[in-house]
């Protein structure tokens, strides 16, 4: 009944994408604005410009705004729910915005939790939320007091989880841009229009950018965007039909995004039972696994690829019951992400050194 309007957001965002890009790169080119290697990069090359989230907001957000124009009931229908939506993109706004001056200036980890923290109360305060949990097949959990500290946990979560994997050419850039087409997916067949339309045009905006953005990369996300794009698919997800069904509000983007949920999991580990700062960079993320295992660059992006499909239709494959077969689905999702990265040679406990030339990392995680 939407498709025209699908059409529509994704084309524009992809397009818009197309073009801002090369504008992106210009202007990071005439301000001397260029990427410095650090502990989780792999290039040495300090050329490179970090604006890439430029290129991605402004098109997923003016494709979201041109869905609101035509008439229909998919205008309604996001007219309707402008509220959470205007308060997630203003939030989204800021937190890109923080992201932006930590690539151009640095920012201290306390002063970028901070600010994640506002944004994520923001939504929270909107009615985007994790109010109680389905656990099949017992049915819903209320979770009372409990509710604002597990919302703010999946959206710190989710959007530090995509900033971390951001350490190959067009690695966080495809990932989340599988994540937002299956969520897209699960909204078209369920008929929401509300979560449909922002996750078309985030998916759209990253395949316009991945352009630029594979290896070899012309240009980074940089935090403004990994950041962005991580809050946005945290918070989306908590809205609208999500919302009333909270197992397949959590499971589908916990699976969709599960490699770099995982691999953060595994980071902050590894730095604590070595006795290292949870904030210290290192290279023994599954990405730089697969390198030293002799993967070239574009390899490793792609297996990662792949592995993010599997689990995000196994994602999608639970959504369809409500009793003990999805928690069987989701076990073996599990069990997949931990054969896959057992496999890869990441381990809860790394080099108890950093190797040299690593130094603490600018980022969160």
């Amino acid at each position: 009944m939407h498709a025209g309007t699908y059409v529509l957001v994704s084309l524009l965002a992809a397009l818009g994408a197309l073009a801002a890009t090369p504008l992106v790169l210009r202007l990071a080119h005439r301000f001397d604005l260029f990427d410095a290697p650090d502990a989780r990069k792999i290039h040495d090359d300090d050329s490179i410009p970090r604006l890439g989230g430029l290129a991605i907001v402004a098109p997923m957000l003016l494709a979201g705004l041109a869905a609101l124009l035509p008439g229909g009931p998919a205008a309604e229908a996001l007219r309707a729910a402008s509220p959470v939506l205007l308060v997630i993109a203003v939030s989204g706004l800021g937190v890109f915005a923080m992201g932006l001056a930590d690539d151009l200036t640095g920012l201290r980890p306390r002063t970028k939790l901070l600010v994640q923290t506002l944004a994520a109360t923001g939504v929270f305060m909107a009615g985007a939320r994790i109010d109680h949990l389905e656990l099949p097949p017992f049915g819903p959990l209320p979770l009372g007091l409990l509710a604002w500290p597990a919302t703010l946990l999946w959206i710190l979560g989710l959007t530090n989880a995509v900033n971390l994997i951001d350490g190959l050419d067009g690695l966080a850039a495809g990932v989340c841009a599988i994540a937002a087409g299956v969520l897209a997916a699960f909204a078209i067949i369920r008929g929401d229009v509300v979560i449909a339309v922002p996750m078309l045009a985030l998916a759209g905006a990253l395949l316009g950018f991945l352009v630029f953005n594979f290896n070899p990369a012309r240009i980074f996300m940089g935090d403004s965007g990994s950041q962005f794009v991580g809050f946005v698919l945290a918070s989306i997800s908590l809205v609208g039909y999500y919302k009333a069904t909270t197992a397949a509000a959590l499971a589908l983007p916990l699976l969709a995004l599960g490699v770099p949920i995982f691999d953060m999991l595994l980071a902050i580990a590894r730095r604590v039972l070595a006795g290292r700062s949870p904030l210290a960079a290192d290279r023994e993320h599954i990405h730089h696994k697969l390198l030293e295992r002799g993967l070239p660059h574009r390899a490793a992006v792609l297996a990662l690829y792949a592995a993010t499909a599997v689990v995000a239709a196994l994602g999608l494959t639970m959504t369809v019951w409500r009793d003990v077969r999805a928690l069987g689905v989701f076990v073996g999702a599990g069990l997949f992400l931990v054969a896959l990265f057992a496999l890869s040679g990441v381990r809860p406990l790394g080099r108890r050194t950093p190797p040299a030339g690593v130094r603490s990392a600018r980022d969160i995680t």
